[in-house]
């Protein structure tokens, strides 16, 4: 909340607020996508990494998987906006589980549909 008539402390109040607003939304993103990933064994949905603390101005990528197959997964059922980064799949790994059904509509892009759909305001 602002409580000034100082330009500069109304931005940087503004800005500290935006921040923190976004991050607790990359966290949420991280933890959804990790549930939301096919598991056989388990490796991919492990390997989601948030990348720091999101600043105003940041044009980094926030959120990873190093799993090298991961855009096989994430791709499952998006044939134009996702395309497989690789197309090493381990031996004996079947990306679509027997216990769990495939992404079918993706990974991450349901993910952040659903939590920008939650939020009303920032």
């Amino acid at each position: 909340m602002v409580r000034s008539s100082n330009p500069k402390t109304i931005f940087k109040d503004i800005t500290k607020t935006l921040e923190r607003t976004v991050n607790k939304d990359f966290e949420k993103i991280n933890k959804h996508v990790a549930g939301a990933t096919p598991r056989d064994t388990g490796d991919a949905s492990k390997a989601w990494r948030q990348l720091g603390k999101y600043k105003l101005g940041d044009t980094k990528s926030m959120i990873v998987n190093t799993a090298p197959y991961i855009g096989l997964l994430d791709s499952k059922g998006h044939t134009s906006q996702h395309k497989p980064v690789s197309s090493d799949v381990p031996g004996g790994y079947s990306y679509i589980s027997r216990s769990r059904p495939y992404a079918s509509r993706g990974i991450v892009s349901p993910v952040i549909q659903s939590i920008l759909a939650t939020n009303k305001k920032i």
